[in-house]
């Protein structure tokens, strides 16, 4: 088609080719005085055309006139008619009109035979008409026309992120999905895990039993009814709108009985140590060090009292002599709470395939009034 409209010489001159059949010549130099193939500008010179040949020639054509206005992109055409005398008459005009403007129609395509008759086989796109039987797909202005459906196909390609959804009409099952699976008892809990593994709790929503389509052939219904029913083959109404205008539903599951009773029981348990008479020495103080030099000397004066004048330690403290308490690890207090809690199922990491595993808490918690300074070396988590 592009090398059937001429461009002006003014213009040719930017369509430069270089040629050189061979090496024993020059380059040689040409310019191109039709619309060349692959220019940008290429397209639109060709509709250009079109609707001016279609202006042209209306008082001729009339019929063509509204066919390459109308039905015609490019170098294609999608046109038909109710009876296959007018589709004769429409396509006598077209091929006229383009004929005037030194165009000839190929790749002819019809589920009607009468109306390839008068088309030279090499014009055609097959060389047998086609039919309703047959599975021959035809391709033009970017559809795809199936004859033995009689309707026409296209395909999109979207290149953003889609987000999924998933619908349940079981606000049971949704509960169980938002509280994780190790809240459930082990059936449960091992298939929201599942669930878990393959999408995000936050994906899945509730749908009404009268919005869900699937509800119709669990309740059951006639042949009849589903072929006209609007809820099967289109979905719920509110489907059409943005995400943001679905109907949401607030999940309570403390409420309901049937979830509460798959949920597994907590074990928790608590040790309180009782505070032994005496250690309100460790408050009395402000430094650990102090401390424990004090109670080396209270311990060595106990010990000389029990001895022999001769046998006495009266000089300075030395690491050989200090008590037991400030040579080795000693407990930081002597009142402490333990707390209990789990078992709780753990996963290490994120993603699919992940795995879990089964993990308790122990919380050490000190009930001694010590001095704060103290207090921050001795507690142990």
């Amino acid at each position: 088609m592009y090398r059937c409209i001429n461009i002006h010489k003014k213009d040719a001159q930017f369509q430069r080719i270089l040629w050189k059949p061979d090496n024993t010549v020059q380059v040689e130099e040409y310019a191109c005085c039709t619309v060349m193939f692959g220019t940008s500008c290429a397209p639109y010179l060709a509709i250009r055309v079109m609707q001016q040949l279609a202006e042209d020639e209306e008082h001729n054509y009339p019929l063509a006139a509204n066919v390459l206005k109308r039905q015609m992109y490019v170098d294609d055409v999608l046109s038909g008619a109710n009876s296959i005398s007018d589709a004769k008459e429409l396509q006598a005009q077209v091929r006229g009109m383009m004929r005037s403007g030194s165009f000839e129609l190929r790749k002819w395509a019809s589920n009607c035979p009468q109306l390839l008759e008068g088309i030279p086989l090499e014009h055609r796109e097959t060389k047998e008409p086609l039919n309703f039987q047959g599975d021959e797909t035809i391709r033009a202005l970017g559809l795809y026309w199936k004859p033995n459906e009689d309707e026409f196909r296209f395909q999109l390609n979207f290149d953003l992120p889609a987000e999924t959804v998933f619908w349940s009409d079981s606000m049971i099952v949704l509960s169980w999905i938002q509280g994780g699976a190790a809240r459930w008892k082990v059936f449960v809990a091992n298939r929201i895990s599942k669930i878990l593994e393959l999408c995000d709790g936050k994906q899945w929503r509730h749908i009404a039993s009268e919005d869900n389509p699937a509800d119709l052939l669990s309740r059951g219904i006639s042949v009849t009814k589903l072929a006209s029913c609007q809820l099967w083959w289109n979905g719920p109404p509110w489907l059409r709108f943005k995400d943001c205008e679905w109907p949401s539903t607030k999940l309570d599951p403390g409420t309901d009985i049937r979830v509460t009773s798959e949920q597994k029981q907590m074990h928790c348990n608590a040790i309180s140590v009782e505070k032994e008479n005496g250690s309100d020495i460790l408050g009395r103080f402000s430094s650990y060090t102090v401390l424990i030099r004090i109670l080396a000397y209270v311990h060595r004066f106990i010990r000389n009292c029990k001895i022999s004048k001769s046998a006495r330690i009266v000089d300075s403290l030395t690491m050989g002599n200090l008590p037991p308490a400030r040579i080795r690890p000693q407990k930081a207090f002597t009142s402490v709470g333990i707390d209990y809690a789990g078992p709780f199922n753990i996963s290490p990491s994120k993603g699919r395939g992940r795995t879990s595993v089964k993990g308790y808490i122990a919380v050490f918690r000190p009930t001694s009034n010590l001095p704060k300074t103290l207090k921050k070396q001795l507690i142990i988590f």
